[in-house]
């Protein structure tokens, strides 16, 4: 950035703007290349139809669940909401499996670029022996 913006000292304004802009996108791209290679997408959902997406989840994609009682704000029922971590694909088969199901499901997605712990390993093995 240093080198971008004294620039200015032998260019243009334009040459400096563009200096600046360049090196702000080679830094968010870098960025994103070296965190896509963990990318993972915590997933919430609220459904009357939580058992089935439970079970789903569990037992085809593989992936554990974790089950949080919620009040609504806006009607004061208690609910209950999953919330799972996955990669990319598996999300996208979960969202496959809500829209074939036709259940009725209010679903949030997070991105997160690290996950530490367990999370991967029974995954893996059991997906394997299968």
């Amino acid at each position: 950035m240093v080198t971008a913006v004294t620039s200015i000292l032998v260019y243009d304004i334009g040459t400096l703007v563009v200096s600046v802009l360049g090196t702000y996108a080679n830094g968010l791209a870098v960025d994103y290349f070296i965190d896509g290679f963990n990318r993972r997408k915590k997933i919430c959902i609220l459904s009357d139809e939580y058992e089935r997406i439970q079970k789903y989840i569990m037992q085809e994609l593989i992936r554990g669940v974790t089950i949080y009682t919620a009040k609504g704000g806006y009607d004061g029922k208690e609910k209950t909401e999953l919330v799972t971590i996955m990669t990319p694909s598996e999300y996208k088969q979960l969202l496959n499996y809500l829209h074939r199901s036709e259940i009725q499901a209010f679903v949030t997605v997070y991105n997160v670029s690290q996950v530490i712990g367990k999370w991967n390993i029974n995954g893996d093995t059991r997906k394997k022996s299968e």
